[in-house]
């Protein structure tokens, strides 16, 4: 499930997000995903930091699961008890780097270790000797192609929505997410973050920093436009950070790329690209990243495309199919180097 990176000793995983429900990876050793390593040499390989857990007597390796809440910068570890005993803990050991808490509880079945972390990490799970091993890091350590898309919206912050209350925002952007969720998780070349795959919302805040902190070579917020009762207004907005001065790879060159794209492939009016840097999605990233207005929920000759699964699905396509391309460019500039 490893490759070595060309030009460094760094190792990378192929893409397996295993089980995922909302922003949360579950894996163990029967289901691995790219997080369990069997081979404990193998696992001393990837870089990180690393804290380890003394695991009570007689649980098995194959019965711990481990769930990565990468939204709210959790890890869970639940360890099944045959009999219970209001004496076990779990209680990680080792320098714990950007651990801001952990907490044991237990049940009669159970035991469940949660770590909060102070920013988002990916991580690798190896027992030995009844003693597991817990190796995490940025992202970017251990995937050489990140995209962090943000689906805006979500849960009781629903966004814009018609006067009759026929449109709302939030629903063409899940009907867009349930298709670019799926679009990624069937493949093994970029690791996707999400900041949700459910009909719920992340603060502004995390939404913002999740990009950094898994250190995304490219992101996206997506959107709907909305202009009050006028539904003759209609088209597609790309928004950039004009603030964002990096070469050649910028926050303009992203949103340019999407903008193009975006309307070569779907039949709606190019409106161009706008700036939009007090964004805090935008303002903050650390990459070039683009704040896509899919199209009017107010336009007459939009709503056919943003709330149909044949429009849905081909605005997942071309957004894949454009991160995919910025992506390829970046690296292709940082092969040249």
């Amino acid at each position: 499930s490893s490759a070595e990176a060309s030009g460094d000793e760094r190792m990378y995983n192929l893409v397996d997000y295993s089980v995922v429900d909302g922003t949360v990876t579950t894996v163990s050793k029967a289901n691995p995903g790219q997080s369990y390593i069997e081979d404990y040499n193998t696992f001393k390989k990837y870089e990180g930091y690393m804290f380890t857990v003394d695991l009570p007597e007689g649980v098995s390796s194959d019965a711990i699961e481990y769930k990565d809440d990468y939204a709210a910068r959790k890890l869970v570890i639940t360890c099944p008890l045959e009999t219970f005993d209001g004496n076990l803990m779990l209680e990680p050991k080792g320098i714990l780097n950007y651990v801001s808490s952990y907490k044991c509880k237990q049940s009669d079945t159970a035991l469940k270790f949660t770590v909060t972390f102070a920013k988002t990490f990916c991580f690798h799970y190896a027992v030995k000797d009844s003693v597991l091993y817990v190796k995490y890091g940025q992202a970017s350590k251990y995937y050489d192609r990140i995209v962090c898309i943000d689906f805006g919206h979500g849960g009781e912050d629903i966004g814009a929505m018609t006067y009759d209350g026929v449109y709302v925002e939030k629903n063409a952007i899940n009907g867009v997410m349930n298709y670019l969720v799926k679009e990624y998780i069937n493949q093994q070349q970029t690791f996707a973050f999400f900041t949700r795959t459910k009909d719920n919302n992340m603060s502004l805040r995390r939404r913002a920093n999740l990009a950094n902190d898994v250190g995304a070579d490219v992101s996206i917020s997506l959107h709907s436009n909305f202009y009050g009762n006028d539904g003759s207004v209609g088209g597609v907005e790309t928004m950039y950070n004009v603030n964002d001065e990096s070469t050649p790879f910028n926050s303009e060159w992203l949103a340019t790329k999407m903008q193009e794209n975006y309307c070569s492939a779907i039949p709606l009016s190019d409106r161009g690209i706008l700036e939009g840097s007090n964004l805090a999605v935008l303002r903050e990233a650390n990459m070039p990243a683009c704040l896509l207005e899919m199209g009017f929920i107010s336009g007459w000759g939009d709503i056919g495309t943003l709330y149909s699964d044949e429009g849905q699905a081909s605005i997942a396509s071309v957004v894949k199919d454009t991160l995919e391309e910025a992506v390829d460019e970046i690296k292709r500039e940082g092969e040249s180097e």
